[in-house]
């Protein structure tokens, strides 16, 4: 049987590695900071913690997802809390393998209610989330943590644990969310007019284990190293981190010489990892030759200034706004005044031109009175001198009521210019005049907001002027102007309207002849008409006379 050698044949790739042994490890840098800090967890005891991650994990497991074996560690064995250490266990931890740890963080991170991320920093407590406040001298911190923990519990600010170390004036919290930090930072306690600020130990989170730092200069960006896997600055620039390939070179990077500056003249500290420096707390960036004497600034303390600064910027703003009310008050508190006062003056102004109308006219009436007093007496006299002289006072009391007429008209023009320009009262067409009653005894006819008996205002007077009847003392009577004698008044009754005895009226003068005595007037047809009345009449009482005197005899 002959044979066939076929194709060829390529020699199977093994993913096994020859015997040679790993490197040593330099004892002097131990691995440290390999740990995860899982919060979000019951505390309701101090064991709670910890079983319910453990009942998480065998869930996860029962689901076919494989975990390494985990060590968990309650950070108290005096306080629970809300948070555990998680750890590899084994040869895993003795040649630590942070990529393991890192996928175990994943899937802890990403259930319900659950947070993993690197620890921060040896010691017990969670520095994420922990803050102090710091009493003054001379105050009590015991009685100032009662009144703070009151204050928290008012605005919703949980915290788990607060205590005061001995022989201190701090007071520290470990707060439930991060959240109320950043809120008591940006509104501060107040007690007794002190503020109380949260303060907060410097520390960055590492974004994976073994993360190396150098703390002492402001870097720009990151190198481009094959050996860097990642590389960042932190704390506004003053931290180096940065995450390396492997363990051997993250051990030969701690323990070289560190002379990246050289001679010019900055001298960072020597690089660490991260947890050790979180532990040993960040102190700020200094320079020996540049900047010795101003230290790098602290953001936690820039970003209190900028709270502080917004918050006396709204004080400011504050005062300035209720100076600005108190002026408006205070301009219209004064336009208030001014108008009362105008309002009294104009008030007292309108009183005094009302009583100066009344009077007027009551004079008016008055002089009527009497003008129908003298009628009654000329019809009554029986001789030619008594009438004569009853004559002369009727034209004398017709010039009066004239002149007493024209003043009790200008009081009224007055009364209606005041009120028009006082009151606002709209102003009637110059032909329309308001009669002007006489006065009923009624003691509110006469008043200026009656509106039956408030005259209108003067078509040519304008509502700014000042009336000359304020100037006029009220007693004071403007002189009668003279009739001419050839004027005589027409005799009319009392019921007649008052401005019918006008002194240019046709119907109320005398004869052209003018005023004489009745012996000595020339005679005219209707004299010769009353003498043969007179004469008549005289006839008839003589015949009546002699008849009843015969009458008698008979």
């Amino acid at each position: 049987m002959n044979y066939s050698p076929g194709p060829y044949k390529l020699f199977p790739v093994s993913g096994e590695r020859s015997e040679t042994p790993p490197p040593d490890l330099d004892p002097t840098h131990p691995f440290t900071g390999v740990e995860l800090t899982v919060s979000g967890l019951p505390y309701t005891s101090l064991t709670s913690a910890s079983d319910h991650l453990n009942q998480i994990i065998r869930g996860i497991i029962s689901k076919g997802t494989s975990l390494p074996d985990l060590q968990i560690v309650a950070p108290s064995t005096r306080q629970p809390l809300d948070f555990v250490y998680v750890s590899l266990v084994g040869h895993l931890k003795e040649t630590p393998r942070p990529d393991i740890l890192e996928e175990v963080r994943c899937i802890l991170d990403s259930q319900d209610g659950l947070e993993a991320r690197w620890k921060v920093a040896s010691g017990r407590s969670d520095k994420t989330r922990q803050a102090y406040f710091e009493v003054g001298e001379g105050l009590n911190p015991l009685q100032i943590k009662a009144r703070i923990d009151n204050i928290l519990r008012q605005n919703h600010h949980e915290f788990q644990m607060s205590y005061i170390p001995n022989d201190s004036n701090r007071i520290f919290y470990h707060f439930v969310n991060r959240s109320s930090i950043t809120s008591l930072t940006d509104t501060p306690i107040r007690i007794e007019n002190r503020s109380y600020l949260p303060h907060r130990s410097r520390f960055i989170q590492p974004l994976y284990g073994l993360e190396v730092a150098i703390n002492g200069h402001h870097f720009g960006d990151a190198s481009g190293e094959p050996v860097v896997r990642r590389s960042r600055v932190e704390l506004d620039g003053s931290v180096y981190c940065v995450v390396l390939s492997t363990l051997q070179i993250i051990q030969t990077f701690l323990r070289e010489p560190f002379n990246l500056f050289g001679n010019s003249g900055i001298n960072p500290s020597p690089p660490q990892y991260l947890y050790l420096l979180n532990s040993a707390g960040i102190p700020p960036a200094s320079f020996n030759n540049r900047s010795s004497s101003s230290p790098a600034t602290d953001p936690s303390l820039q970003r209190q200034l900028d709270t502080l600064t917004v918050q006396c910027e709204n004080l400011g703003a504050t005062i300035r706004s209720i100076s600005d009310e108190q002026k408006v008050l205070s301009h219209n508190f004064q336009t208030a005044q001014e108008n009362i006062t105008r309002a009294f003056a104009d008030s007292t102004a309108i009183y005094a031109a009302s009583n100066l109308t009344t009077t007027a006219q009551f004079e008016v009436t008055s002089l009527q009175q009497s003008l129908t007093t003298l009628r009654l007496m000329l019809v009554m006299a029986h001789d030619d001198q008594s009438r004569a002289g009853i004559q002369d006072g009727l034209n004398s009391l017709v010039a009066q009521i004239s002149t007493a007429t024209e003043a009790r008209n200008q009081r009224a023009a007055e009364l209606r210019a005041l009120q028009s320009r006082t009151l606002q009262i709209p102003t009637l067409p110059p032909n329309q005049t308001p009669a002007l009653t006489l006065p009923s005894g009624d003691a509110d006819m006469h008043g200026p907001n009656t509106e039956a008996n408030r005259p209108p205002p003067p078509a040519s007077q304008p509502p700014s002027q000042t009336p000359a009847l304020l100037s006029q003392p009220p007693n004071q009577t403007p002189p009668l102007p003279s009739l001419p004698p050839n004027q005589t008044p027409a005799l009319t009754s009392p019921s007649e309207d008052t401005d019918m005895h006008d002194p240019n009226d046709d119907s109320n003068r005398a004869p052209a002849s003018g005023l004489q005595p009745p012996s000595k007037r020339a005679k005219t047809s209707e004299d010769d008409e009353e003498d043969e009345h007179a004469k008549g009449a005289s006839t008839n009482m003589q015949v009546d006379t002699s008849s009843k005197q015969h009458a008698h005899a008979g």
